[in-house]
């Protein structure tokens, strides 16, 4: 009897071992941080070109003193703009993509865009980008050299203090934003416009980084179908750093839906 019911215990015992390692690996399997696209598909790419090459004139006398009012507009040099939708499907897959259930298309996209020059991201990690031109992230423990600053920002994108542009003058704002279970306060950030006017409630974007590296993270909240810079709709409207005097960037780009 006392045989029996050790063989019991034995068994539950071996159960139970193998229902805590079922759920150990499904929480890995079902990590909630950012994820790489399925695809990204270009629709369309323009830029303004009908910019006034003709001088204009204006009549001179002798004798005459003149105060001349002039205005001009000018393309930026280190800046690409994304705009788009984002569509998805939630879904419980096993390791080799078969899936057992689906709930279909995602209706709503809430959550964040992630744009960066880095094939992979360490998340937890990320700390809010350091627009201090020389001093370290607060709570950055590398070196001065591995904790990217403004200075280094400026090097990255052929940008200098005087450039109206710059990344320190276009993230003039702060924002406190979650990527996974990690939460950061007072980023720098900024806002898109909307119907081709400044505004400061709808289309975040914010800056971070990765402790101890030179990466930088551009993070852009989405919207739910709403109007953008252009009068159509969106799901997400974004900044992305780019050197001109080196040429084309290449992006990687995650998505995280709340």
């Amino acid at each position: 009897m006392h045989e029996v019911h050790g063989k019991m215990k034995t068994q539950m015992l071996r159960l139970l071992l193998c229902i805590i390692l079922v759920v150990g690996l499904t929480t890995l399997v079902f990590a909630t941080e950012p994820t790489g696209s399925n695809s990204i598909e270009q629709i369309t790419s323009s830029q303004r070109t009908n910019f006034n090459d003709t001088a204009k004139t204006t009549i001179a006398q002798s004798g005459n003193l003149s105060q001349l009012e002039i205005n001009i507009t000018k393309q930026s040099n280190f800046w690409q703009g994304y705009y788009g939708n984002v569509s998805g499907t939630i879904t419980l897959d096993d390791g080799n993509n078969l899936a057992m259930y689906s709930w279909g298309g995602v209706a709503d996209v809430s959550g964040n865009i992630y744009a960066t020059e880095a094939a992979s991201v360490a998340w937890t990690s990320l700390l809010c980008a350091n627009l201090n031109p020389t001093m370290q992230t607060f709570n950055c423990t590398g070196q001065n050299e591995d904790c990217l600053n403004l200075t280094d920002m400026y090097t990255k994108y052929g940008m200098n203090s005087t450039d109206k542009d710059g990344i320190d003058k276009t993230f003039t704002g702060l924002n406190n934003i979650k990527v996974d279970t990690l939460s950061l306060t007072s980023c720098p950030a900024t806002n898109m416009y909307q119907n081709s006017s400044a505004q400061s409630t709808r289309w975040n974007e914010t800056i971070l980084t990765v402790n101890n590296t030179e990466t930088l993270i551009y993070a852009a909240q989405t919207e739910n179908n709403i109007y953008g810079f252009n009068n159509k709709t969106w799901d997400f409207q974004m900044l992305v750093g780019v050197n001109k005097a080196v040429g084309t960037t290449t992006y990687y780009f995650y998505v995280e839906l709340y």
